[in-house]
């Protein structure tokens, strides 16, 4: 490959030399060669002046993977500038010489090179896998151990019986496992997007209402800070489409909300926030249903419904807040309909039902069942906060609750059944 004399210099030189050559005017015919086409090597002319700003790498056929050897006079060109050149155009060996005599030896040991360093670029791809490969199983023993506080041994062995029992090679099974906790986790944030909605809006009732306001304000802070944290991370994830328009959905109606929450608090500030963070809960549950698919795994059904339980739970302290405000809730319906009445006795029944759920999943371990014991406790403590007329104690029983059930989501998030489901 050269310019026309050249290249037909060069052609007939190897034909002296027995070598059956077919030339190329330009990079662009050599492009559109199919793989049927390939030759021993590909021969090109020196010097390589490649044009301003163009580069001088030459572009094989993307199946062909052949020796390049370049040819002719240096042109002038240093052994440092010969060198940069043929290393662009990726040549094994170059010859200052046309002699038909030196073609045989030539295309050995061009070809002779060209074999080594295939076997060496297999080679170092071979250590990368390998190297691919320690890092998930490290990973993957790691969540292991985090599950049930399994040493690194009994790590290693439950992967490598899983991997027996499913025929899967023991990287594939890392992968499983390092994949179904990356969606736990994505499923749980998206999850405390929905509470967290919540928590902004019971905050600001409690500012108003005059229930430890500096607490108060912290704790809004906190949840919008929080949030903000959730989707940043849920936007690194490789989200199919459906679910990334989801995200897109709930970061704008959690800019909507923040806006609400950023105007001077009153009644009617917090009524329209209120409006925005029934928007904000409703776009996070579309995103934890879609995460959840995505994640494919029947396990993480649980663990969506725990973090269902977590805003459940808040949203009864704001009901609760906003009732003895006189204000109806944004979801609760028109003033005519069941209102607030009606709503947190169906939340509450809700809520039981799926405590009822989870105890009966035949997967938990005996760090689920004490989880699961402390929200059941806590929910009682709420039931009768819920009763009262002591707006304290219902707030400092929601918080108890909300923790209690962010704490058995977070177990059901580690275990071991979700992790090898």
């Amino acid at each position: 490959m050269g310019d026309g004399d050249q290249a037909a210099a060069l052609c007939a030189r190897l034909g002296l030399a027995g070598v059956v050559a077919r030339p190329f005017a330009d990079r662009t015919e050599l492009m559109h060669c199919s793989k049927s086409d390939a030759p021993l090597a590909v021969v090109v002319g020196l010097p390589m002046h490649p044009a301003a700003g163009a580069s001088a790498t030459l572009q094989l056929p993307w199946d062909w993977d052949l020796p390049v050897i370049a040819v002719g006079p240096a042109g002038g060109l240093d052994g440092v500038e010969l060198g940069r050149h043929l290393a662009a155009s990726g040549a094994h060996h170059a010859l200052a010489s046309l002699a038909p005599a030196d073609w045989a030896w030539s295309l050995a040991f061009a070809q002779a090179a060209h074999r080594r360093e295939q076997a060496q670029r297999q080679h170092i791809a071979g250590l990368q896998a390998q190297l691919v490969e320690q890092r998930l199983v490290a990973r993957a023993k790691g969540l292991l151990m985090a599950a049930q506080g399994m040493t690194e041994d009994e790590a290693f062995a439950r992967l490598r019986s899983g991997a027996m029992q499913t025929r899967l090679p023991m990287a594939d099974m890392a992968r499983a496992v390092v994949d179904a906790a990356l969606w736990a986790e994505a499923v749980n944030h998206a999850g405390q997007l929905r509470w967290l909605s919540q928590r902004c809006i019971a905050a600001a009732a409690q500012r108003l209402a005059r229930i430890d306001p500096p607490a108060a304000r912290r704790q809004q802070q906190d949840a919008l800070k929080r949030a903000r944290e959730i989707l940043a991370g849920l936007h690194r994830l490789p989200l199919p489409d459906a679910a990334r328009q989801a995200l897109s959905d709930a970061d704008a109606a959690w800019l909507a909300l923040k806006s609400c929450l950023d105007q001077r608090l009153d009644l009617a500030s917090l009524s329209s926030a209120d409006a925005a963070a029934a928007l904000a809960l409703a776009r996070a549950e579309v995103l934890a249903g879609l995460l959840q698919a995505v994640g494919s795994s029947p396990m993480l059904r649980v663990v969506n419904l725990c973090g269902r339980q977590r805003m459940r739970a808040q949203r009864l302290v704001k009901l609760g807040l906003l009732g003895r405000l006189g204000l109806p809730s944004a979801a609760a319906g028109k003033p005519d309909d069941r209102g607030d009445r009606g709503e947190a006795p169906a939340l509450m029944a809700d809520f039981d039902d799926t405590l009822q759920a989870l105890a009966q999943l035949p997967l938990s371990s005996p760090e689920i069942a004490a989880a699961h014991q402390r929200a059941v406790d806590r929910w009682r403590d709420m039931a009768l906060a819920l009763q009262s007329d002591d707006t304290t104690a219902l707030v400092r029983c929601g918080e108890d609750l909300v923790g209690s059930v962010d704490d058995l989501t977070r177990c059901w998030e580690r275990s071991l059944q979700l992790l090898l489901g």
